[in-house]
Order: structure tokens, then sequence, then C-alpha cells
């Protein structure tokens, strides 16, 4: 395919190709070869804002957890602090540690993030393989099919014209010659060959 175009063309040739009759699912392959980026500078760009806003949000919380652990032990083992503000101290300290390493943790999560960003954003040589959904091939015994034939009586010694009809697929058109088998214990019966002309769909025997 060009590269300047979105589509293409494939012949599928039934003269080389000798499909029995019978239904066939077959696929298209293609191959891509050339540079591909799996983010661009944008994705980049964010990434890397969120780890910076994260990365602050972080050490403030850390200081936070830091001078609230710090408030809890400076009261913590003075008798004359009232037992509910030491609760409180102590309460303010755990809260502000969990905050602290919530947000350690998520700003690690976003720094391997933005690592696998940065290392997609530069392109890199591929080779990839890429398949298209089944195309139903069916493969006929003919273009055409023979109508419901009549029963006829042909008296001893006499001669009768029949004509048989026939139904055209895939829009074929040419003259169709037709023949009767005839079997051994029918004697002395003959048949000319009758013709069904281009385009008919009825002929003569």
């Amino acid at each position: 395919m060009d590269t300047k175009k979105d589509e293409g063309e494939i012949v599928l040739n039934l003269t080389q190709a000798k499909f029995p009759v019978g239904e066939y699912p077959l696929y298209l392959s293609g191959l891509i070869k050339g540079k591909y980026k799996l983010y661009n500078e944008e994705q980049q760009k964010q990434i890397d804002q969120k780890v910076k806003d994260t990365d602050k949000s972080s050490k403030d919380a850390a200081a936070e957890a830091k001078k609230a652990e710090a408030d809890y032990n400076a009261i913590k083992s003075k008798k004359e602090v009232a037992a509910e503000e030491k609760t409180n101290k102590q309460k303010a300290s755990e809260d502000a540690k969990k905050k602290a390493k919530i947000l350690a943790d998520k700003l690690k999560t976003l720094q391997e993030e933005a690592k696998a960003v940065a290392a997609g954003v530069k392109p890199k040589d591929i080779n990839e393989f890429f398949y298209s959904p089944s195309i139903l091939l069916r493969v006929t015994p003919a273009p055409v099919k023979f109508k419901k034939f009549e029963t006829v009586r042909i008296e001893q010694d006499s001669k009768f014209e029949w004509k048989p009809a026939i139904e055209r697929l895939y829009e074929f058109t040419d003259a169709v010659t037709v023949s009767l088998t005839i079997p051994k214990e029918a004697k002395g019966l003959s048949v000319k060959n009758g013709n069904i002309a281009k385009g008919k769909n009825e002929g003569s025997l």
C-alpha cells in the first residue's frame, strides 16, 4: 500500500489458487516498519507537573507530620497537661503521619509513571504485524443453479423438446451448455446437447 493512501487492492485469482468447493475464512496480515512513540510530549508535560505538585504536597505533609509529632512529644509526659489534650495531640500526629505516607506512596507511583513516559516519548524502531477480520470465501460448483424440473412423459418413437431453466449467480452472464445423462436402461434414447444463450435463463434440449 502506498504511504500516502489508506486503501489498496488484493486480487485473488482462483485459476491459480485451486480452492475445492467449500467455505474458507481468509484474513489479511500487514507489517508495519517504522518509528513509534508510546507517549507524546504533552503527556510527558502533564505527568511531570503531577510529580512536581505531588512532591510539594508530600514535603508539606511530611513537615506537618514532624511538627505534629513534636507537639505531642512535648506534652505527653507532662502531668499538668490534661489527658484529653494529649489524646487530641496524639491523634493529630497519627493522622498527619498517615497523610504523609499516602502522599509519599503516591509520589513514588507518579515518579515511576513519569520515568516510563519519558522513555516512551523517545521514538523506537518497530516491526509489528496486524491482522484483518476474517473474510469468508465461498467456492461453489458453478455460477448457476438449475431450477426445479417438471415431470414429462415421452411416448415411444416420439420426440420431445425440453426447456431447462437456470438461476444465474454472482453476476455470471456467459452461455451455458446443457446435456442430459441417460441411464443405461434407457435403450435407444438419444439427446442432443442444448444451449442457454448468454444472459438468458432458459434453453432447449
